[in-house]
């Protein structure tokens, strides 16, 4: 059953693991806009080196990412 962008952005509010898992997603593909590409990569290779997101940056992360859930469904459901 392919994912709606209603159900990532859900995962995304539910769970750190999903959200972190489409960080890396969109930084391994097709990366992130001009104006959260600095920041969002920073978190990138943050969760990379085995650290998770806590406090501000996990809110910030969160709150960046809701913009991606489109570009996520694609990801996601070309993998099914």
């Amino acid at each position: 059953m392919p994912y709606t962008e209603a159900q990532i952005r859900e995962h995304m509010r539910a769970s750190r693991d999903w959200l972190e898992r489409g960080i890396l997603a969109i930084n391994n593909n097709e990366g992130f806009s001009e104006i959260d590409a600095d920041y969002l990569s920073y978190l990138a290779r943050w969760i990379q080196s085995g650290k998770p997101l806590n406090g501000k940056h996990l809110r910030k992360a969160r709150a960046l990412m809701m913009k991606y859930a489109e570009q996520l469904v694609e990801l996601a459901n070309a993998q099914e």
